[in-house]
């Protein structure tokens, strides 16, 4: 498997054939990038936190869930909602998950 064979953070597949390493690896920690970031549809400008919309123009926001990464347009009927704890949004199945282990706790 390419996670026995590059460490965790390589950029590059060195002992295999492969060209780059995987998007994502199981268990493996996040890392946050410009990926990760909201996008301005209109604008094309990258927020950070979650906004309701672009601060610059208004216009309407790619969201991108803080835990699977899905992407998700505002434009939109709803399809997820901001951690009130947080400056990041996360999708409907992903909240789902969240409740779901937050019951099997209590």
């Amino acid at each position: 498997s390419c996670g026995g064979k590059n460490g965790e953070r390589a950029s590059w597949c060195g002992a295999c054939w492969n060209s780059s390493a995987p998007g994502r690896r199981i268990a493996a920690p996040k890392r946050q990038t410009t990926e990760k970031q909201h996008m301005c549809l209109t604008c094309w400008k990258r927020h950070r936190k979650f906004a309701p919309q672009c601060e610059d123009c208004g216009g309407a926001l790619e969201l991108i869930c803080g835990f699977c990464g899905g992407r998700f347009s505002s434009m939109g009927p709803a399809e997820g909602r901001p951690d009130p704890t947080k400056d990041e949004w996360f999708c409907h199945p992903c909240w789902a998950k969240f409740d779901r282990y937050s019951q099997s706790l209590r």
